[in-house]
């Protein structure tokens, strides 16, 4: 079978694994790996700890016993039922793991390959496209897009539309992060209660937990270079008794999104204050969110003035940044 991307691979586990599949995932992408492994659990209704169907075998364990892949592949449930054998192996062994699989009488036994980038050379991409038992996909870096490109799939497969802004609003959110985006998405049905649309406010409501909520403001306000509203927000945060350093640390996340944003030429990372900022810009200002953060960290007792300092100055290098913009 030809090499599948991560979302037709998605798209087939819909339909349930084949009985006895040999599924290699290879490449750099280790989110993009573990997600894909955990929708292999889903589509086969097992518990990931559960020792009678589940087994994980490192590379060391398949060097240091090599019967020990074979054993696993053609043991029976002990309470019937299909078996996923996962194992992590170096890339320039997956296609003898693979081989080794092919040969044995698996049953229902899954077996998920898992490993680094494959180099030239390398056959498994040949013996996957001449049996169809294995399929492989490869877990590269994703191209600007293809998260988002994720989500709005995702979005799409519950019937949940978001508008433009809305959309930008739950990446902001939840960065990167496949399992998260999944987790919002699924919190944000159970808002909806039946197919329908979000808009942004709606977005922050459902996926901003309350707890954070100010921290989050706070932060969006210091990014945005706002001091009216960080000194209106850390009031805020006075008198509910809670921790300055929240805030901190959600401008640092924030600022790593909008890094990452510029980027990969994100939408949102062109809109407001953060079209004044460049990359370099934005990377020397997360280096110093990072060394208050672990300041703050570091003393308790000064944390909160240490964070406070922290998001008064990032909201007055970027006023000033918008300032200058403006002459």
């Amino acid at each position: 079978m030809p090499t599948l991307s991560a979302k037709a691979f998605q798209e087939l586990l819909g339909g349930g694994l084949p009985r006895g599949a040999i599924v290699a995932l290879h490449g750099a992408n280790e989110t993009l790996k573990s997600d894909l492994l955990k929708s292999i659990y889903r589509s086969m209704d097992v518990d990931p700890h559960d020792p009678f169907r589940v087994v994980r075998l490192e590379n060391t364990d398949l060097d240091s016993d090599s019967a020990r892949l074979a054993d696993e592949l053609t043991a029976i449930s002990m309470f019937g039922g299909s078996r996923l054998v996962v194992a992590h192996c170096a890339a320039r062994r997956m296609a003898e793991r693979a081989e080794l699989a092919l040969s044995l009488p698996r049953g229902e036994c899954v077996l998920a390959l898992s490993s680094g980038a494959l180099s030239e050379g390398q056959d498994l991409r040949s013996l996957a496209g001449a049996h169809r038992d294995i399929l492989e996909i490869e877990c590269a870096e994703e191209a600007a897009g293809d998260f988002r490109a994720f989500v709005v799939a995702e979005l799409a497969r519950r019937d949940v539309t978001l508008d433009a802004a809305a959309l930008d609003t739950f990446l902001q959110l939840v960065g990167e992060d496949r399992p998260a985006a999944r987790a919002e998405i699924e919190k944000a049905c159970c808002y909806l209660g039946a197919p329908g649309s979000l808009t942004s406010d709606e977005i922050v409501a459902v996926v901003a937990d309350g707890a954070g909520f100010v921290a989050g403001e706070i932060a969006k306000a210091a990014v945005a270079g706002r001091l009216t509203d960080i000194a209106r927000g850390l009031d805020e945060m006075d008198a509910s008794g809670a921790d300055p350093q929240q805030a901190l640390m959600a401008a640092s996340w924030q600022c790593a999104n909008l890094y990452r944003g510029k980027l990969k030429r994100w939408a949102f990372a062109d809109r407001g204050t953060a079209r004044n900022l460049s990359e370099a810009e934005l990377r020397q200002i997360m280096g110093s969110l990072n060394e208050a953060v672990l300041r703050a960290r570091r003393d308790s007792t000064v944390g909160a003035v240490a964070s406070r300092h922290a998001l008064l100055a990032l909201a007055r290098t970027v006023d000033a940044k918008a300032r200058k913009s403006r002459r």
